[in-house]
């Protein structure tokens, strides 16, 4: 995670004292659906999830 943030793929909100949330930022949707064009980027299977998120345009 901390990698990530570092990289800006993602942000942390901290919504109480006891509950924060990583949201992917622009540049890491962009990473993410760059990495589900590749082959052996996400398996279809696995990350069938993903995949479907990517397909409706949901942020």
């Amino acid at each position: 995670m901390k990698s990530m943030v570092e990289r800006n793929l993602v942000e942390v909100r901290v919504g109480s004292p006891h509950l924060a949330r990583a949201y992917f930022t622009d540049a890491g949707l962009g990473a993410i659906r760059w990495l589900a064009t590749q082959r052996r980027g996400l398996d279809l299977v696995q990350f069938a999830h993903v995949h479907r998120e990517l397909a409706s345009g949901s942020r």
